[in-house]
């Protein structure tokens, strides 16, 4: 019955994507979406574990949904040397863009761990890792989200959203509807969340650590 009265304080609250620690002197970087900073995180973390002498670094895609792709792009190329990263192409087989990387390689072995839900812009990632063997991709296969979606809006304020490309990793496999295998398939304990993974039971992060050592 009484007016309950509140101050609130407004700010701009960013949530932080990327995660890292060490773990048996290997490098553990998980992203969980990539946004306009996550770039420069995943570089200050990177040069960050770089100077403590890791033997090698996991990069943990898993449950990522994706994000900017922009963010991804940068993301790869600080690991690939030179070539390409992804392209596009519509319908008619006409490519649209293509992202490459350049000379700069990461210097340390790599293995990364992907799963059902690793979608996008992390598949984009995994894939040209693969790709280029740059890296060992172990966990399961990737959920396959690999349309180029535009926006018409409508007078009344609605809109419609058409598929106009498709994006492609460098050996020209479409990620669509079809996904990323792994190089190594470990799949959890059916009684393992994917999202709550115990480290006592995370099978896979101990595979991707395992192959570094």
């Amino acid at each position: 019955e009484d007016l309950l009265r509140f101050d609130l304080i407004r700010d701009n609250i960013r949530l932080e994507t990327v995660y890292s620690e060490i773990i048996d002197n290997i490098g553990y970087i998980k992203i969980t979406s990539f946004d306009s900073q996550t770039f420069d995180d995943f570089k200050a973390t990177l040069d960050q574990l770089k100077k403590q002498n890791v033997r090698g670094v996991v990069l943990d895609l898993r449950n990522n949904p994706g994000g900017s792709l922009h963010e991804c792009i940068k993301v790869a190329d600080e690991i690939l040397g030179y070539g390409l990263i992804a392209y596009t192409e519509d319908r008619n087989q006409n490519r649209i863009e293509e992202y490459y990387s350049d000379d700069k390689k990461l210097s340390l072995p790599l293995s990364v761990i992907i799963n059902e839900n690793s979608a996008s812009a992390s598949e984009i990632v995994a894939g040209a890792i693969q790709d280029h063997k740059a890296g060992t991709l172990v966990g399961t296969k990737t959920y396959g989200k690999g349309s180029v979606q535009e926006l018409e809006p409508f007078e009344n304020g609605a809109g419609l959203k058409i598929t106009i490309a498709k994006y492609y990793i460098p050996s020209g496999r479409s990620i669509d509807g079809i996904g990323i295998e792994p190089d190594i398939k470990v799949e959890l304990d059916e009684n393992v969340s994917p999202f709550a993974v115990p480290k006592d039971k995370d099978i896979q992060l101990q595979k991707a650590i395992e192959i570094l050592i």
